[in-house]
């Protein structure tokens, strides 16, 4: 944080030194400045810094005027500018105590239209070691829930626009297979309604204002014993494939008999083509309809020592024991051929779906399957390279080596606050995925280049305040044209602006993040997002 810290000291004193030399100062650039001071200063360790600005910019806020001279601003000003030494003293001696986040903390998604009382609940869950993402729609919350997989969901009884309980049993239906508790919070102190709710299947119902221990304790244990079963669960509830958790023990069994016994076996990755299109067409319900279809057909057309597998979303990955890649490759073909013959009804309508795979086979070098399952992924990043509706096999030598990529924006026009966050996103690491990180002083720049990437994911960490374009109409545009399940957006946001953040909401960002913020909170927020995205 040293050099940090060091940098802003010696912008804030060129930006005064400019001030003095001008003589007379626009109210936007005071205004600006102390609100810099407030977030950047905070959230890099000057907190006496910004505790002053904080009292200043109310100070400047409430002067109807377009401008001050320096003497004016002066004795504002000559803290900042008389204590830069003593600061930079101090911070010769200071000791970095942050620390990696080294577990992923349960994501909880809050679905309520009331702005106080999710401030309140965001804080109070995050204070206790939970990632929050807030929603204050139905429409918002669905789109939540199946983009980002919760942990556990809590939605309000009354939420406008929609009829009572409908929200809830779009989310029990959902949720249900997964074993993710469903919480219900209300205003309402009507014993009916409780036992309503408790009927349909939600795991809590806790009456406005909430309790906070209670609610708290009672939280763990339902995460806990989602938990639990999440590790004894091998069959995926929706789709009827195995689990991700019998994979591996599957897998492992096969390397221990080629092992032993030579006993070759493939592994293929195989992913619906344009499956997206369906969902946004028809629907979530469609689409899961879909992926019924795909793992019948498929357990119907394989062989019964054949093993299917899902991983998440449309992605599947199929074992094929006492099978070498070339036999492999002929019943992928098949299977191919056979799928897109089939025919989808919606209504009036109907359609076809295809599918792309990639495809490799065990080799001595390999001790687990996440080699094999690299290898594929990176066979089935070239299908669909190649138009998609195919098999490609897996070639150290011909294969281009393709890692899962996640691009992260800084878009601020404060130079620390994109230095310490690029710097530092920088050594995130998780395994298999590459993260690239780049910054943008401002909107319009970076709507301008040639940001967005089709066929990879990208994280959005923009601010509120910014020239030219500012935060919310940069979520704005954003969300008119890029898909949503590609696009993950990060507000910051001053701590005391709630209107400022149901209207982010409201136009499309996912998450909020409050100036200052803890820097070690916010890269194990980022690190989750990544790891939901590609897991």
């Amino acid at each position: 944080m040293e050099r940090y810290q060091s940098k802003f000291l010696e912008r804030m004193n060129e930006t005064i030194t400019k001030w003095k030399e001008e003589g007379v100062v626009s109210q936007t650039a005071v205004i600006r400045f102390f609100h810099s001071v407030v977030g950047t200063g905070a959230t890099i360790g000057l907190q006496e810094f910004a505790d002053s600005a904080k009292e200043h910019l109310q100070y400047v806020k409430n002067q109807e005027r377009d401008h001050w001279t320096f003497k004016e601003l002066e004795p504002m000003l000559a803290q900042f500018h008389n204590d830069v030494d003593h600061q930079e003293a101090k911070m010769n001696e200071a000791i970095d105590s942050e620390e990696e986040e080294n577990e992923f903390k349960p994501l909880i998604l809050l679905i309520d239209d009331d702005h106080d009382f999710v401030d309140f609940t965001k804080r109070m869950l995050e204070e206790d070691g939970y990632v929050v993402l807030a929603a204050l729609t139905a429409e918002k919350g669905m789109q939540l829930y199946m983009n980002q997989r919760p942990d556990c969901v809590i939605v309000d009884y009354i939420i406008p626009g929609v009829e009572s309980f409908h929200l809830l049993d779009q989310l029990l239906g959902r949720a249900r297979n997964k074993f993710i508790p469903v919480v219900m919070v209300s205003a309402e102190a009507d014993r009916a309604i409780e036992k309503e709710a408790y009927r349909k299947g939600v795991t809590d119902y806790f009456t406005k204002p909430l309790e906070k221990e209670d609610f708290l304790i009672r939280l763990k244990n339902r995460l806990d014993y989602r938990s639990l079963i999440q590790r004894s669960v091998m069959i995926d509830e929706l789709t009827g494939a195995f689990s991700r958790r019998f994979l591996e023990i599957e897998a492992k069994r096969l390397i221990e008999t080629f092992n032993r016994y030579d006993e070759m076996f493939s592994v293929a990755m195989v992913d619906l083509d344009h499956f997206k299109q369906v969902n946004d067409r028809y629907g979530h319900q469609v689409g899961d309809k879909v992926l019924q279809s795909f793992v019948s057909f498929l357990n119907k057309s394989k062989r019964k020592l054949d093993m299917v597998f899902r991983l998440g979303g449309e992605e599947f990955l199929i074992l094929f024991p006492h099978t070498s890649k070339d036999q492999a490759l002929l019943t992928i073909n098949r299977f191919l051929e056979e799928f897109h013959k089939l025919v989808f009804k919606e209504g009036n309508d109907s359609f076809q779906m295809s599918f792309s795979a990639g495809l490799t086979e065990m080799k001595r070098t390999v001790q687990t399957i996440q080699p094999l399952m690299e290898e594929a992924d990176q066979a089935l990043y070239e299908a669909k390279g190649n138009g998609r509706n195919q098999v490609a096999i897996y070639d150290s030598h011909s294969v281009k080596k393709f890692h899962s990529q996640v691009h992260v924006y800084v878009v601020d026009d404060d130079p620390i606050i994109r230095q310490v966050l690029t710097d530092n996103i920088q050594t995130i690491k998780v395994d298999g995925i590459r993260i690239n990180t780049t910054s943008y002083r401002e909107g319009e720049s970076f709507l301008q280049s040639d940001w967005y990437k089709p066929r990879e994911r990208h994280i959005i960490i923009l601010d509120r305040i910014m020239p030219r374009i500012d935060g919310l109409e940069l979520v704005g545009k954003i969300r008119e044209k890029y898909p949503e399940g590609k696009v993950v957006i990060l507000m910051l946001t001053g701590r005391n602006n709630e209107k400022e953040i149901i209207r982010a909401l409201d136009m499309g960002a996912d998450d909020y993040v409050t100036k200052p913020f803890k820097l070690d909170e916010l890269l194990a927020r980022i690190k989750r997002l990544i790891h939901r995205t590609f897991t």
